[in-house]
């Protein structure tokens, strides 16, 4: 069944008012037209709500109106409105700029800046002055009363009060105060005398004053056990009691026809001639420094050259040394001799005697550079003729000197009764 209606009503005027039409059911039309004169649609006072579009060619009024969109014609007003909003401003040398959303923008200018620049004060009244002139007034301050002032004071020490007296005479107190002499933290400013001492565990300050120099050896020589010490004042002081290291005979070795009753412990005595011997017992860590002073007899009667080793080393290219035979002052021979496994110390004729001191650095890792003199006679009972110096490098250093080997390169010498051979180490 169809309830749809397709006619057209007209309204007459009831009475004197304009045409009315009420209805409290609903009322669905595409049009309500007016026949003459003005229509009133009367739509109660509470809100209405008309879903779609809403169009009117003259006026419309309420209270309230919400929309999705507002348009004029074919323009949104909502979009218009939007881009001509505030975003923001700066003001500048009294010029205010207003930035609108739409990227422009808008300049007020004229602006004054106007500022108290004084002011006088009277009987309860202030009188403010501007920068343009103008004065403007504050009144109703609080008048009739006295300044009153703080003079001066007194502070009991038995009972940690002070007493403030003003300028009228009254007085007042202040009590609380702390008696006690120590800082238990803070910061002190301005001058401070302590006149008991301080005890701190830190003191810090831009500057200090009267602290005594800061006074550094700046040199020192020593003498017979005695170090003398300069100063950067010029001042000097004394530390005593060194032990200045001195050689100490450490070993000794004898090459007698019949051994003695009695020897020291650090003396061996050989019997006989001897082809080649060794001397044990030694540490170069701790005597740092080996010195040897001997005297060589050949007891053969054949010439040779006297050998030397160090460890028992027998390795080709551990020996270096530098041999030259002098005699009145003039060269004889010699040559540097490299890569060896011995050094040669001299060469000795049959029946002669060979006096030579010697000495080499003994701790593990020392640069193992020796010197040896030699004194040659041609027999035991002549002075020496000619003698020879030498230079020597003994290459392995990773372990202490602890053995000194003598023998001969040709196996023809022998040492002979008589001689001596002593190794003095550093002590001290």
């Amino acid at each position: 069944m169809s309830y749809n209606i397709n006619e057209t009503f007209i309204i007459q005027t009831v009475d004197s008012f304009e045409p009315t039409f009420t209805a409290c059911t609903g009322v669905y039309s595409n049009a309500f037209l007016s026949c003459s004169g003005n229509t009133s649609i009367l739509l109660g006072t509470s809100t209405i709500e008309f879903f779609g579009n809403m169009f009117t060619n003259n006026n419309f009024s309420g209270n309230t109106i919400t929309a999705t969109n507002y348009f004029s014609g074919t323009t949104n007003l909502t979009n218009v409105i939007d881009s001509k909003s505030i975003t923001g401003g700066t003001y500048n040398n009294q010029t205010l700029t207003i930035k609108i959303k739409n990227g422009s923008q808008i300049t007020i200018t004229g602006f004054t800046d106007v500022f108290v620049t004084g002011g006088t004060y009277n009987n309860g009244t202030v009188v403010f002055t501007n920068n343009t002139g103008g004065t403007f007034n504050i009144g109703g301050l609080f008048t009739g009363n006295t300044d009153v002032f703080v003079t001066g004071g007194t502070y009991n020490q038995n009972t940690s009060v002070a007493t403030f007296i003003n300028n009228t005479g009254g007085t007042f107190t202040l009590s609380g105060f702390s008696t006690s002499t120590q800082f238990t933290g803070g910061t002190v400013t301005g001058s401070t005398i302590f006149t008991n001492g301080l005890s701190t565990n830190t003191i810090s300050a831009t500057t200090y004053q009267n602290l005594p120099k800061d006074i550094f050896v700046t040199g020192g020589t020593y003498s017979a056990g005695t170090a003398v010490f300069t100063n950067n004042t010029g001042g000097t002081f004394n530390v005593s009691g060194f032990q200045s290291p001195t050689f100490q005979l450490i070993r000794e070795i004898r090459i007698v026809s019949v051994t003695s009753t009695t020897v020291p412990s650090y003396v061996t005595e050989l019997v006989g001639n001897q082809v080649s011997f060794t001397i044990t017992g030694l540490d170069g860590n701790t005597h740092r420094c080996y010195k040897i002073d001997a005297r060589i007899v050949n007891g053969a009667a054949s010439q040779d050259s006297i050998l030397w080793r160090f460890n028992g080393v027998t390795t080709g290219g551990l020996y270096d040394y530098n041999r030259t035979e002098l005699t009145q002052g003039l060269p004889l021979g010699g040559a540097q001799q490299s890569a060896q496994n011995f050094i040669v110390t001299s060469t000795i004729n049959a029946s002669a005697v060979n006096i030579f001191t010697a000495s080499i650095e003994a701790q593990t890792g020392a640069n193992r550079i020796g010197n040896i003199t030699v004194g040659r006679s041609s027999n035991s009972q002549q002075s020496t003729d000619f003698n020879t110096q030498a230079t020597f490098v003994f290459r392995d250093n990773s372990t202490n000197l602890t053995t000194f080997t003598w023998t001969s390169i040709g196996g023809n010498m022998r040492y002979g009764v008589g001689t001596i051979i002593r190794i003095f180490g550093i002590v001290g």
